[in-house]
């Protein structure tokens, strides 16, 4: 969520322009980010914050592909 130049949110947002149902997972380490990813939540995005395990992102990542309408 947090990168030079432009975070994830704006990634976020640009993604969303063009691909409204394209399945996104967000990562992040800092906690105070959670503000953050409430509004950013939507049908086709998935969080998980750091650490995490192997099978934790495979769920994340497995729930968030499970709902992609990808065309």
């Amino acid at each position: 969520l947090t990168m030079p130049k432009l975070g994830g949110e704006a990634v976020l947002r640009a993604i969303r322009s063009t691909h409204p149902t394209l399945p996104v997972l967000m990562i992040s380490g800092y906690s105070e980010m959670s503000e953050h990813l409430d509004r950013m939540r939507d049908r086709y995005t998935g969080f998980l914050g750091k650490p995490f395990s192997a099978p934790e992102f495979a769920e994340t990542l497995k729930s968030v592909m499970s709902r992609a309408t990808i065309s």
